[in-house]
């Protein structure tokens, strides 16, 4: 079954404002990504690009102007994370509130992602009236047990870090996409291959509003140097999709609404029911694994048209 198939028909969820927060989430994701595609097709985005003297990347640098309404983005991208994260907030206060239970301090109860056992043991006290055996699938949930690479994170801290960082700045970039950027009038001769391959390499900030113009946000290699003689544009034009930063590096809003909602969800029906939910890790594809093979001099050789 789909992911939107078990929001709408609420799936194995029982508690029902876990799922209604769930799939609030889910439409305001999607109303986001309606305005971003109405944005992309009255609203063409030109970068200046430019060849590395290595000849190797090609680097999109921010415009003189910038009219990306990354403030309207944010706050329907903050409004979806809060929902979803609220969601297992609301399952745990079922919890501790069903047939007759009283917590000893309501105002504290909430789903924990703590980051290690002791931490854990100390928010799990503001959960005395959870069973015993809810608190436990809660636990076995909780990031460190996962026992991730450090480049890694569970779709719960993402969500929690997410939530967290909205309540205090819109943390929204704008990323090109890649399979879709226009290089119109270009001619471009391949010669060796390089070791990295091809890749989209998009900045810590991307677009936030806040780099100077002229600044690369992005790099895009077509795996190979681009030999003398080639014919580049001046500009690319650039569809441009949302993204939120997670530990420095941003994480496209589309991620968020199929993989972290149905992780999510997996979760709820997880400790309410004790089935397993199927896990969901992310690796940001934004790493730079060696900045040093980047030289933002601009290439010789190459004509612009």
């Amino acid at each position: 079954m789909t992911f939107w198939g078990r929001v709408v028909d609420g799936g194995g969820m029982r508690n029902r404002w876990a799922h209604l927060k769930l799939t609030r989430a889910w439409w305001l994701f999607s109303e986001l990504h309606g305005r971003v595609d109405l944005w992309n097709a009255t609203s063409a985005f030109r970068a200046p690009l430019r060849l590395a003297a290595n000849r190797t990347t090609l680097e999109f640098l921010v415009p003189s102007q910038i009219h990306v309404p990354l403030d309207e983005w944010a706050l329907l991208a903050g409004d979806a994370v809060h929902n979803a994260r609220s969601a297992l907030d609301a399952l745990v206060w079922g919890f501790a509130t069903a047939n007759g239970r009283e917590p000893g301090t309501p105002h504290r109860v909430s789903f924990p992602v703590t980051a290690n056992r002791t931490a854990w043991r100390s928010a799990a006290k503001a959960l005395d009236s959870v069973p015993a055996e809810v608190l436990e699938r809660i636990e076995a949930v909780q990031p460190w047990n996962d026992n991730l690479p450090s480049d890694h994170a569970s779709w719960l801290e993402v969500a929690t870090r997410l939530d967290n960082d909205d309540k205090h700045r819109g943390a929204m970039v704008a990323m090109p996409v890649q399979e879709s950027f226009d290089l119109d009038g270009m001619s471009v001769r391949l010669g060796e291959p390089t070791e990295l391959g091809a890749f989209m390499h998009i900045f810590e900030n991307g677009l936030d509003g806040s780099t100077t113009p002229g600044t690369p946000f992005a790099r895009f290699s077509f795996g190979a140097v681009i030999l003398e003689g080639s014919v580049l544009p001046e500009t690319a034009v650039l569809p441009l999709a949302p993204g939120m930063t997670f530990r420095g590096s941003p994480v496209a809003t589309m991620s968020l609404q199929q993989e972290m909602l149905s992780a999510l969800t997996g979760i709820c029906e997880w400790v309410e029911t004790g089935e397993e939910p199927t896990s969901a890790t992310i690796l940001p594809e934004s790493y730079d694994p060696d900045p040093s093979n980047f030289d933002s001099t601009p290439a010789e050789g190459t004509t612009s048209e």
